[in-house]
């Protein structure tokens, strides 16, 4: 079993690389690949990381999640076995993870003065372990801290109380794939689910699109069920996996598997389901 889409504390998750690496072994995951936004920092900060896998009997893949655009809206790219120490991917993750810093040190320092008080303190975000700095890190102790009904209503209102004048490049996806090939990784499309019933995207167009674009996989297992008003059912969610595979089949594309876990439970609840276990026997991954 493989879990090719994960974060720790080096991005906006919550658990140590190696954390993360001893549950995958606890559980049966025999491929892991640590995908941290726009970072690769679970590589370069722990580089015993392999070897640390290697003696749980879990394979790590190289990975990281991109952001990008496609046609005005945000998408996500995953990269797998990407050299880690390529010149220009190092170069471009530099660039974003210096402005991401940059955002999140002013955005704190905005909400600090709006309650006239220390409500997120610098020294707690900014820790040694972690490269990219994003919205999670400021909207969680802020939901702690009012009365919200959910993490998207005081992400709204943060938006709403929170404007910074520093921007965050985000690059279109052709830039993105070109950049992991040329780091002699593999591109994986993310969640295409999300993108086609949020935007109502014809999923055989998106899909032929990001095929000229140069994608060479697509992320066709992932947990969409209670992540989306699109699905509230276990059934939305199938529908879509198996168009998805699909789709990959269609355009000979890598199939790959996915948690998107950023806490304990949710890495524990995708790879403890049983209900696609058999289909998953049909993925043509790595």
């Amino acid at each position: 079993m493989e879990d090719l889409h994960t974060h720790t504390i080096v991005s906006d998750g919550g658990l140590h690389p190696k954390d993360l690496v001893s549950l995958a072994s606890e559980v049966g995951v025999k491929k892991l690949s640590i995908t941290d936004h726009d970072s690769i920092g679970a590589y370069l900060l722990f580089p015993d990381i392999f070897s640390f896998g290697k003696n749980l009997s879990v394979e790590i893949i190289t990975g990281c999640e991109f952001d990008a655009e496609y046609k005005g809206i945000e998408v996500h790219i995953l990269g797998y076995n990407i050299d880690i120490k390529n010149k220009d991917l190092n170069e471009y993750l530099s660039l974003i993870q210096k402005k991401r810093r940059e955002k999140l040190a002013l955005q704190i320092d905005k909400i600090n003065e709006y309650f006239n008080k220390e409500v997120i303190r610098k020294e707690d975000v900014f820790i040694p372990e972690r490269q990219t700095y994003m919205k999670p890190h400021i909207v969680r102790p802020i939901l702690k801290l009012m009365e919200f009904e959910d993490y998207p209503a005081a992400a709204r209102w943060l938006g709403q109380i929170v404007k910074v004048d520093v921007v965050v490049p985000k690059m279109d996806s052709k830039f993105i794939i070109d950049l992991i090939k040329k780091s002699n990784g593999t591109p994986i499309l993310a969640h295409p689910g999300y993108y086609i019933v949020e935007n109502n995207f014809n999923s055989h167009d998106l899909i032929k699109d990001f095929c000229e674009l140069g994608i060479e996989g697509l992320e066709v297992e992932y947990r969409y069920h209670g992540t989306s008003r699109f699905f509230k059912h276990k059934r939305d969610e199938l529908e879509m996996i198996k168009r998805l595979h699909e789709l990959a089949v269609e355009f000979k594309l890598l199939e790959t598997r996915g948690s998107d876990a950023h806490m304990r439970d949710d890495f524990l609840t995708f790879n403890n389901r049983s209900y696609l276990w058999d289909f998953m026997e049909k993925l043509r991954t790595f």
